[in-house]
């Protein structure tokens, strides 16, 4: 990916794009908060990889000059133990 000039008020946008189709995350719920030294982002995500290769894909995106604060939460889902009856 091409670096964006990082002065760009539309950075949160990038980088919401980016996560969306990067075939990496696919992610669509993540909050991306944009300052003009860092890049925070919060949700929550369905593994330690996904959290890994979100936080990679906005690294490939934005400038070492922004420090990345990733709080992605990992949520674990489990599948229901028995069927539900239908009446």
């Amino acid at each position: 990916m091409t670096q964006p000039d990082i002065d760009t008020p539309y950075l949160a946008d990038r980088i919401k794009d980016a996560l969306a189709t990067d075939e990496r995350t696919h992610m669509l719920d993540i909050k991306i908060d944009v300052s003009t030294s860092s890049v925070c982002l919060s949700g929550s995500v369905s593994s330690e990889e996904r959290r890994n290769a979100a936080e990679q894909v906005v690294r490939e995106l934005v400038s070492y000059s922004f420090r990345l604060v990733n709080t992605l939460r990992v949520e674990s889902y489990q599948e229901p133990s028995d069927t539900e009856a239908l009446d």
